[in-house]
């Protein structure tokens, strides 16, 4: 990490810079284009072969009146800024920037006081940080839950009880395993038993409207036991090169 510049690393959020490895070798084909609406600055990154460009759909989705514009910027796996660009509210960008060489690419993403829609299109990319802060739905999250871990807690915050929202906690197999929701009470402590046979797997989330108020600002925190990313499909997932598991 100390051998980031500093100017990126201030940039960065939840990625100290370790090497990475995909899940999966061959994901499966998208089906549609499923996305995360991210709110405020938040780092993504992509596990690039040698030509291979980076590949994203961005949309800058207004809150309110807001008129700020969405910032994007591409490192690459030296801290080289390849690419950068501005999205008003209502508009949206397919990024496509080939890379230079063989590694992480880091992208940050600002949307300001909007929201920023992000789909990650490249073969292996995620979410980088345990926390995420998004607004209104978002589609499924997989996350990984190492060898050895045998329980685990997903903390959920909202700006309850006007804005609320429902989690619905999955295993490998799909079978849903816990819900949680911050209903009149600001926060909510989804704790997991891992069953044998269910560790060393990706898990997911399922986001829904609560029972009381609205579905808007809402936080999602992953347990310090497990790696720090997110993915929109679950073959698509990256980890530290140092974590067991995977296939």
């Amino acid at each position: 990490m100390e051998a980031r510049s500093w100017d990126v690393r201030r940039l960065l959020e939840g990625y100290a810079g370790e090497p990475l490895r995909p899940l999966v070798a061959q994901p499966k084909p998208f089906v549609g284009l499923p996305s995360v609406p991210l709110r405020g600055r938040h780092t993504l990154v992509a596990l690039l072969k040698t030509g291979e460009a980076f590949q994203a759909r961005l949309t800058c989705r207004p809150i309110g009146d807001n008129p700020e514009p969405l910032h994007w910027r591409l490192f690459d796996p030296e801290d080289t800024l390849l690419a950068q660009g501005s999205l008003e509210p209502n508009r949206s960008e397919e990024v496509k920037v080939p890379g230079k060489q063989a590694g992480v690419y880091l992208l940050v993403v600002d949307p300001g006081r909007n929201a920023a829609q992000v789909t990650l299109l490249n073969d292996h990319a995620a979410l980088a940080g345990r926390t995420l802060f998004l607004v209104h739905q978002t589609a499924p999250l997989f996350f990984f839950v190492p060898s050895g871990v045998r329980r685990f807690t997903l903390t959920v915050q909202s700006p309850a009880p006007g804005e609320t929202v429902r989690v619905r906690l999955l295993d490998p197999l799909g079978k849903e395993v816990a819900v949680g929701e911050t209903g009149p009470v600001g926060e909510r402590k989804i704790e997991v038993k891992v069953p044998p046979g269910q560790d060393g797997r990706p898990w997911s989330v399922r986001v829904e409207r609560g029972e009381i108020g609205v579905l808007e600002d809402y936080t999602l925190i992953l347990d310090s036991a497990l790696p720090g990313f997110w993915a929109l499909a679950e073959d698509r997932l990256v980890m530290p090169q140092a974590e067991g598991g995977g296939r």
